[in-house]
C-alpha cells in the first residue's frame, strides 16, 4: 500500500533524478514513476537528460519510457540486476561547438585522495531492447532498434584524469540491415571515454564462424579518425547467406 502512495513516488523520483544526474553530471527530469510490487516492475515515463545545449536544442537524452523488472538477487547485492529492460522512443543527441567541445556536461574534478575513483555502476540485464529511437551526432541521424540477450554494463569515473573507465558485454544481438538477412553476433569491450578520444584496450566481435579482435583509439569526436591494430576473420559462405550473394560459394577471408 505505502508503495503505491504518492509519497514513497516522490521520494523515489528524487532519488532516482539524484542518481541519473550522479551517474551522467548533466540535469535529470522524470515527468513519473509506477511499480508493479510483485512483479518487481518499474515504469519511468519522459526520462530526460540535460547536458551544455542551449534550452531551445534537443537534450542530451531523452526516452518516452523505461520499463524495467528486476531480479531478486538485484535487491541483496549492489549490482543492479533487470530480467528486462527497454526503452521506447529513444533519443541521443550529441552536439559539437566550434571550440572542440560538446554538449556532454563536465564533471566536478572536486576530490579526495581516498575517492578519486568514483564507481558509477554496475549492470546487468538478461534482455535489452530499444524500440523507435535515433542517435542524433551533430548533423548525422542514426536509427537506434535493436534487441540484446545478456548484457552488463560496469562504468567508473576517475577524477584525476578526468576520464570514464568501463566494460560492457552484448551478449547476443538480433541484426536486420536492409536487404539482409537477419543475422546475431555478440561482442565486449575495455575502453577508456575522454572529453575528446575513446581508448579500447580490448574490443571483440563474432558471429558464427567470422570474429574480429582490436585495440586502439579514437580520436576528435567531431570528425573521427580511428588508429587500430586488428586480426579478422570472415566466414565467406556465412556472408554471402546474409547478403544473398549466390555466387559466392565457398571461401574464409582473414
Amino acid at each position: 500500500i505505502y508503495i503505491n502512495t504518492e509519497a514513497f513516488q516522490s521520494l523515489v523520483r528524487r532519488r532516482l533524478v539524484a542518481a541519473v544526474e550522479r551517474i551522467t553530471g548533466g540535469r535529470a527530469e522524470i515527468g513519473s514513476f509506477h511499480t508493479i510490487p510483485f512483479r518487481l516492475q518499474v515504469e519511468v515515463r519522459n526520462i530526460t537528460v540535460h547536458g551544455r545545449e542551449a534550452v531551445t536544442d534537443v537534450p542530451l537524452a531523452h526516452a518516452d519510457n523505461v520499463i524495467g523488472r528486476l531480479k531478486i538477487t538485484s535487491l541483496l547485492r549492489s549490482e543492479l540486476a533487470f530480467h528486462d529492460l527497454v526503452f521506447d522512443h529513444p533519443v541521443v543527441h550529441v552536439v559539437f561547438y566550434p571550440d572542440g567541445t560538446s554538449n556532454f556536461p563536465k564533471r566536478s574534478s572536486t576530490f579526495t585522495t581516498q575517492a578519486s575513483v568514483e564507481q558509477l555502476f554496475a549492470l546487468s540485464i538478461t534482455h535489452l531492447e530499444f524500440r523507435q529511437g535515433r542517435i542524433l551526432w551533430d548533423d548525422q541521424t542514426v536509427p537506434l532498434d535493436f534487441s540484446v540477450r545478456d548484457t552488463s554494463l560496469q562504468m567508473e569515473y576517475s577524477y584525476l584524469h578526468e576520464r570514464y573507465n568501463g566494460r560492457f558485454l552484448l551478449g547476443l544481438v538480433d541484426t536486420r540491415l536492409q536487404d539482409c538477412r537477419p543475422f546475431a553476433w555478440m561482442t565486449s569491450a575495455d575502453f577508456t571515454l575522454n572529453s575528446d578520444s575513446a581508448d579500447f584496450s580490448s574490443l571483440k566481435w563474432n558471429s558464427g564462424h567470422s570474429n574480429l579482435s582490436a585495440s586502439g583509439q579514437i580520436t576528435n569526436f567531431r570528425r573521427p579518425r580511428l588508429q587500430a591494430a586488428y586480426d579478422a576473420q570472415v566466414d565467406l559462405i556465412e556472408a554471402a547467406s546474409i547478403t544473398r550473394r549466390r555466387e559466392l560459394r565457398a571461401g574464409f577471408l582473414e
